[in-house]
């Protein structure tokens, strides 16, 4: 058993920090104050952007089967039990602690962190992602929850969150190939007999953004791209009380999904284009649900259950600034023209200074000098007090307007790319740091 005794309610608190948990039938876990369980668990490992993969297990259960026998107690002023999985939110939203702000150390690191994760994304012809989150929490017929605040207090909380961001963009050299895979598998399930004095909260959350984005330039007049996306979501939530259970305030049981897919694929060649091929496919699978059960439930409040399920979009930025929302699934085909069949990717790529003379402009042929103009004859015989006097022959002048524009040579146009990618990304640092 653990049972915190002492000090008064408002600074007593147990928190166990942990990704897998189990308590035994017959133990006790008591506390004067708050009882927190904490889990939050993030993928930093540095993968390959062939094939980068993000694994997420979280574990709860209340009332195991052990060499002990009777009820797995739980007692606190306020119970919550807090899992997370993914990209994790500060850490105060978990444990209750007073909120405190960042300091500028953590926004650079959290934009070197960013910064390496695009290095680790990068990858030639083919790009990978899978996400794989499995939570579980499980509370048998031999547990029990009791809360003793009164007013605000008395409270029981259980949330779990999955959020997670995945991206496949290869580098595409004659063709690319990007494969996105996300799975969510929540199991929120609760047999408990409940002695509940406030409200009771359960939820499970589900936000997967994923973009498998395949644009190739094409290559000898050959260009593929090809982008498929899956996502697999279980998010099921079962409260089903013991008889006798009371809550004495609300009890709301909520179940949500959210789905931010883009899927591309897109393939371009210029005039000398023979073939190009763009395939995007989406596939998804979702089961949410949400479930509340008793056969002797008391609840003095309102009672609330909610499943829902949906599907958005991306939000990017344009040069790391300007907001704008993506497509679910596109897909292109263009061969013998300068556009990529996106207009939107076209749009902008012709609003860029550096493109605008290398695509807008018609080829402009070499200048050559102008003619100049034949010396008069010189005089045979000329008078000394008339000397001849020769002017030199005038160039002639192409108006300013009419002067052809100059086209870009690669090297200008790496240093103008160099130079937009270096103001975009402290501009984006300006805005968001700043």
């Amino acid at each position: 058993d653990i049972v915190q005794t002492g000090g008064t309610p408002e600074t007593n608190r147990l928190i166990f920090e942990t990704t897998n948990f189990s308590q035994f039938r017959g133990t006790r876990i008591a506390s004067t104050g708050d009882v927190f369980f904490v889990a939050r668990n993030e993928d930093r490992r540095w993968t390959s952007g062939f094939y980068q993969i993000q694994s997420f297990d979280i574990d709860y259960t209340f009332g195991a089967a052990g060499s002990g026998s009777g009820m797995a107690v739980v007692e606190g002023r306020n119970i919550r039990i807090d899992m997370r999985a993914g990209k994790l939110p500060p850490k105060d939203v978990s444990t209750g602690d007073e909120t405190s702000d960042p300091k500028f150390l953590d926004y650079l690191a959290e934009f070197g962190q960013d910064f390496l994760d695009l290095l680790e994304s990068l990858a030639l012809i083919s790009a990978n992602a899978r996400v794989l989150s499995n939570v579980s929490l499980t509370a048998t017929e031999h547990s029990q929850f009791v809360t003793t605040g009164t007013g605000a207090e008395g409270n029981f909380d259980v949330r779990a969150a999955t959020e997670t961001i995945s991206s496949a963009k290869p580098i595409a050299v004659l063709a690319g190939l990007a494969f996105g895979l996300s799975e969510a598998y929540h199991t929120i399930k609760i047999d408990s007999l409940l002695d509940i004095s406030g409200d009771m909260v359960v939820r499970s959350v589900v936000d997967m953004s994923t973009a498998a984005l395949a644009d190739s330039g094409g290559l000898a007049g050959i260009g593929i791209g090809i982008g498929v996306t899956i996502n697999l979501v279980n998010n099921n939530v079962t409260v089903a009380a013991a008889s006798g259970s009371t809550v004495g305030g609300d009890l709301r049981v909520t179940s949500d999904t959210i789905e931010r897919i883009q899927t591309e694929g897109g393939a371009a060649s210029a005039v000398d284009g023979v073939f190009t091929l763009g395939l995007a496919v989406e596939v998804g699978i979702n089961n949410t649900s949400a479930r509340v059960s008793g056969a002797d439930l008391t609840v003095d409040g309102n009672l609330v259950v909610q499943a829902t399920t949906m599907k958005a979009s991306l939000e990017k930025k344009i040069g790391f600034i300007l907001p704008y929302m993506t497509m679910g699934v596109s897909a292109s085909a263009a061969t013998g023209t300068l556009g990529t069949g996106n207009y939107l990717n076209d749009a902008v790529s012709n609003a860029l200074p550096f493109t605008f003379y290398d695509h807008a402009l018609p080829p402009q042929a070499p200048r050559r000098p102008p003619p100049r103009r034949p010396s008069p004859p010189a005089a045979s015989k000329a008078p000394r007090s008339c000397p001849t006097v020769r002017r030199a022959p005038r160039a002639t002048r192409v108006p300013r307007r009419a002067r052809p524009l100059p086209r870009l040579t690669r090297r200008r146009l790496a240093r103008a790319a160099a130079k937009l990618v270096v103001l975009t990304l402290l501009a984006s640092f300006g805005i968001k740091y700043g």
